[in-house]
């Protein structure tokens, strides 16, 4: 019989040899060390079945030694079987993890304690189980760098993965939430009432939608959310990844923005409401006053004593400016309204309405190219634009022999129109200011307008969805005004349709 139980023995020991299991057998009383050949290459112990318990001690990694120790007592004082993992380190310094398991048999008489146990190497394990721990760790790093909550849950409704941020929703550790059925995070009430959204996403449907959800602590925060569908090596639905993006504060500054909007508004009909009373309520006692003066001159006529004529004259051009001044508060708060139809315009004849309204001096000339194209627009405010750009370019030349150029660009969605003159530029200290309302270049006695013509003509622009900008002429001398105008939708069914085959330059003046 024990013949054939030794025989049994080696046939179960060359079958875990042959598996790499090694065996090792330890006397407590003579401290002796027996190990197979198996045990003996994974320890990196010299040949021989006999060893030194100590030498095989030191193999063990320091960190993990008096844990393998504790354990070979826990089992020594009553617990029979120990099992760890450890490190080894060979005779070259190369790590490998080792898993051993072991039983304790206590002294039979005349006899000593033993311990038997194997070894498995695990190393190839161990690394996996480590790469896929930096890659889980690098999963959540980037999970928690998400600008909100991020999840995976798979088709059995069960949360498998969670960002740091749910921590901070729930108010609990994240590996208490993870490997629960969502509904027992969410509640079952929750769950039912989204329960429609997860089984379309499950069937391979992405879903975005808003919402507002409410915190424990009583407070309130917006979400978008997105549910997209997450698929396995095979192609198969295996659950679904949710992400919650916190639009709480853009909520806020959108309502923000509205309410400023809504008091802009408001501001903005406060100021209309001004600038009809100043030119209807302050135009009628303005018109008495010139009226007055106009009396004055002419019953002082020949009244030469001081400089009453002098005076009179002053104030009948002060009372001239200042209801110029109200016309143009007027035509700025208006610069948006009564914008008029969309009609075929030919903007030539339409420059040439303009020029012949405005007080051109005898001598300048006023070019309006042939490329002043034939437009669906609306009339009133481009009119207004020119009007402002053709009469600032007159008003500010130094030489009323000047030349002022009028043409234009067409591009894909829009046209360029362009006022270039050849007077005296703008200097760059004022570059900035020039749109700005009441700016004016001159001071003094001899300064015309009052500086609103530029600031109402980017009034409409903008409101057209342009832009407005100067640059200095092409030789470098002089001023080019320049401004963008969208095209709008085709309109030969509308009023005013030319011909748009006049095509030619004007010279007026001398």
């Amino acid at each position: 019989m024990s013949e054939v139980l030794k025989e049994m023995e080696e046939e179960v020991a060359a079958l875990l040899s042959a598996a790499g299991v090694g065996i090792y057998r330890y006397n407590l009383g003579s401290n002796a060390l027996t190990m197979d050949e198996s045990c003996q290459a994974l320890f990196d112990l010299p040949g021989g079945k006999a060893s030194d318990f100590d030498a095989f001690k030191n193999r063990i990694h320091p960190e993990d030694r008096d844990g393998y120790l504790e354990a070979v007592r826990q089992a020594a004082e009553g617990e029979d079987t120990f099992s760890i993992d450890f490190r080894v380190v060979r005779s070259d310094d190369t790590v490998i993890f080792l898993s051993s398991r072991g039983k304790f048999s206590p002294a039979i008489a005349g006899g000593a304690p033993i311990f038997q146990g194997v070894c498995i190497d695990v190393t190839q394990r161990a690394q996996l189980e480590g790469e896929l721990r930096n890659a889980e760790a690098r999963m959540q790093h980037l999970a928690d760098g998400v600008p909100g909550l991020l999840a995976f849950i798979d088709k059995t409704y069960t949360i498998r993965f969670l960002s740091s941020q749910y921590e901070n929703w729930f108010d609990e550790p994240r590996e208490k939430l993870v490997h629960q059925h969502i509904s027992e995070v969410i509640g079952p009430d929750t769950f039912l009432r989204r329960k429609e959204k997860y089984d379309r996403v499950l069937a391979g449907e992405t879903i975005c939608y808003e919402e507002t959800r409410h915190t424990d602590s009583g407070g309130e925060r917006h979400f978008t959310v997105t549910y997209h569908p997450s698929r396995d090596d095979a192609g198969e639905i295996d659950g679904f990844i949710s992400l919650l993006t916190d639009i709480t504060t853009r909520r806020a500054m959108e309502q923000a923005l509205e309410d400023k909007s809504r008091e802009l508004q408001r501001s903005n009909q406060e100021l209309e409401q001004f600038a009809y009373a100043a030119s209807h309520d302050l135009q009628a006692p303005l018109r008495a006053i010139e009226l007055q003066v106009q009396w004055l001159m002419e019953d002082l006529e020949h009244f030469d004593n001081g400089r009453v004529q002098e005076n009179l004259v002053l104030l009948k051009n002060r009372s001239s400016d200042l209801n110029g001044l109200l016309r143009d508060l007027l035509a700025y708060a208006r610069a948006e309204k009564n914008v008029g139809e969309i009609r075929h315009t030919d903007t030539k004849e339409l420059t040439q309405d303009v020029v012949r309204l405005l007080a051109v001096p005898e001598g300048m000339t006023i070019e309006i190219d042939e490329s002043l194209p034939t437009i669906a627009t609306h009339h009133a405010p481009l009119a207004q634009v020119l009007h402002h750009l053709i009469g600032n370019a007159i008003r500010h030349h130094p030489d009323k022999n000047g030349r002022i150029h009028i043409y234009a660009e067409e591009r894909k969605d829009q046209y360029v129109f362009s006022v270039e003159d050849d007077g005296a530029g703008i200097p760059d200290e004022f570059a900035k200011k020039v749109f700005e309302m009441f700016r004016t270049l001159e001071t003094g006695e001899s300064h015309q307008g009052n500086g609103m013509g530029l600031a109402i003509a980017k009034k409409i622009i903008e409101w057209q969805g342009g832009l407005i900008w100067f640059q200095p002429g092409p030789s470098g001398d002089g001023t080019v005004f320049k401004f963008t105008w969208k095209k709008l939708a085709d309109a030969s069914h509308l009023t005013g349709a030319g011909d748009g085959n006049r095509t030619h330059v004007i010279s007026l003046g001398s």
